[in-house]
């Protein structure tokens, strides 16, 4: 992963952080021309060893998919 993508202090292993560090990446591939998926691969990593290899958003994202994530649940 770039070091660019990653904060001073990594970030907690909760899975909403892992999903949108995966999102980003796959948003800063997107704007590289499709370099190779290096990028995507550590969340996908770790993100996989906290939920589950065949977690549905684990599989999305190995297939190049974003993952939407709602943390700001509405109030009704």
């Amino acid at each position: 992963m770039r070091p660019e993508l990653r904060p001073r202090q990594a970030p907690p292993r909760h899975p909403d952080a892992l999903r949108c560090l995966a999102n980003l990446a796959l948003v800063l591939r997107g704007s590289d021309g499709d370099q190779p998926s290096a990028t995507i691969t550590t969340p996908v990593v770790e993100l996989s060893e906290v939920v589950a290899a065949d977690h549905p958003s684990v599989r999305a994202l190995r297939e190049g998919r974003f993952v939407a994530r709602i943390i700001d649940p509405h109030p009704f």
